[in-house]
């Protein structure tokens, strides 16, 4: 359980735990966190002596839970000014901002009508996420135990009544963060990495790196948007459902390859398939092609290394994964490894790194490879700048569906990269490919095939393999890209 000992404003035994005090227990998880504080005029804390006797008293002491002020200004005094439940303004919540020099106070919501439709009488508390107004940067979160409030409340607009005679405790205004701050937790022993920073203002993005699929890589297995809470948590807190942009997955963020070791092959051959990735002999399924042979976070270039689950906090993350993978034909009679794939992803913020290694311990020919993949259907359009795909286009959801793709390498050479947009908050996804290095160069492509494209399942293609390459034992391959995330003109 988490340290709790700042959090608490009196401290409350074993047998005090009941009643009111156990539904002011805030769980995550399952796990109680904290005690919030019911029957207190904390966090709202009160700045003239009041009559405790008013409706409105024992609103703000037992239906006000917690509340944080996301990207406050610490010198301004902050108050919650109005609360409702299905009154005049259906349930408005107003929080005010003064200037302690100039005494000048500003609503930062609108008074209009609000209806807090996920608000449940029959759980004890939930939390609401209210925005600012006017272009104001602050977000209030706010627990709230609505059971505690009456049918059709008001809060009294009088000189010292309770909510207009508040104030936010000082610790519970948590100022603009620092954008590149970039936050890992590491579970060596279930191999886990979490990776997450702010996204938007009113949402972090989290990283989930695990081994999946049939080969059990160490790869992206999820990506998705957490509502904003203080401190960083990775976890989902009661209110804060995650939404998921990418998996979970049981297919690749990385490509899998077409290999066919030129020597001491399977007889019979195990057929020209796919190996690697999340492909096994018989597509997902089948027998692993693949293994992880070993993974490696640092953060800010120094190891990251603990027995024990481990969160911290940096610039840059950056994690390795080095990966041993069959031929196609290595798999039957002969099984051996003939690729050792190293990926190195340096994650900023919402940007993601990814330069790949392949080094060949046999000679091969290499028929197909796609490097830099998109999973999910979170993203449903895609535009290709320099390309034959001039306007967003729906990307094919399903199976069957036709091949969208930035036409034939000769006519549109220049492309390097794509743009995937979800339709409802215009969220996007860049994927770029260093169009100046390695494969990326596009010299192992086919003039009339696409440089990128969409196919079936939602999923997205940088195409850097078509033409069968010979390799030579020994030789090392490479090449660079990255994955950008970033928020929509709708933000969540």
């Amino acid at each position: 359980m988490a340290d709790i000992t700042e959090e608490l404003v009196t401290i409350r035994t074993d047998k005090e735990i009941g009643g009111a005090v156990a539904d002011s227990l805030e769980k995550i998880n399952g796990d109680i966190q904290r005690i919030t504080n019911a029957g207190i005029d904390y966090p709202l804390q009160l700045t003239y002596d009041v009559l405790t006797n008013t409706k409105d008293y024992s609103v703000l002491v037992n239906g006000i839970l917690d509340v944080q002020v996301l990207n406050a200004n610490i010198s301004m005094t902050y108050s919650m000014r109005y609360i409702s439940k299905n009154g005049g303004f259906d349930d408005l919540i107003i929080f005010t901002r003064t200037n302690p020099d100039t005494g000048v106070t500003e609503d930062l919501q609108k008074a209009v009508k609000v209806s807090y439709q996920d608000k449940d009488t029959e759980n004890f508390s939930k939390w609401l996420t209210i925005p600012s107004t006017d272009g104001n940067p602050e977000i209030f979160r706010v627990l709230i135990d609505y059971s505690a409030i009456p049918e059709g409340f008001q809060a009294v607009q009088l000189p010292n009544t309770p909510f207009k005679s508040n104030k936010v405790a000082a610790e519970k205004l948590f100022p603009l963060l620092d954008e590149e701050e970039t936050h890992v937790y590491m579970d060596k022993t279930n191999n886990m990495v979490q990776v997450g920073s702010r996204y938007s203002s009113m949402n972090n993005l989290i990283f989930t790196f695990k081994p999946y699929g049939i080969n059990q890589i160490m790869s992206i297995y999820e990506v998705y948007k957490l509502p904003r809470v203080l401190p960083f948590t990775f976890k989902e807190t009661e209110g804060a459902e995650k939404i998921p942009m990418g998996g979970p997955t049981n297919t690749d963020w990385l490509s899998p390859h077409k290999l066919v070791a030129l020597a001491d092959g399977d007889n019979p051959t195990n057929g020209n398939v796919y190996t690697g990735g999340t492909h096994g002999t018989a597509g997902g399924s089948g027998d692993p092609t693949a293994r992880t042979r070993e993974w490696r976070v640092f953060v800010d270039d120094s190891p990251l290394v603990s027995s024990s689950p481990v969160s911290v906090a940096g610039k840059v993350v950056t994690i390795e994964v080095v990966n041993e993978i069959e031929a196609s034909n290595t798999h039957v009679t002969a099984r051996r490894y003939v690729l050792e794939e190293k990926v190195r992803y340096k994650i900023s913020g919402t940007h993601i790194e990814v330069q790949v290694f392949h080094h060949f311990k046999e000679a091969c020919t290499w028929k197909e490879y796609y490097g830099l993949e998109t999973v999910g259907y979170y993203y449903t359009s895609m535009w290709i700048p320099d390309s034959a795909l001039k306007n967003y286009t729906d990307i094919p959801q399903g199976a069957g569906g036709s091949i969208i793709g930035s036409g034939a390498k000769l006519d549109y050479p220049l492309v390097d990269r794509r743009i995937v947009r979800n339709a409802s908050n215009t969220d996007e996804l860049t994927v770029q490919i260093d169009s100046s290095f390695g494969l990326g160069t596009g010299s192992y492509v086919a003039d009339t095939t696409n440089l990128m494209e969409a196919r079936t399942y939602g999923k997205t293609y940088s195409n850097l393999i078509s033409l069968p390459l010979t390799v030579k034992k020994g030789e090392v391959y490479s090449f660079k890209g990255s994955y950008t995330f970033t928020p929509g003109g709708n933000l969540d």
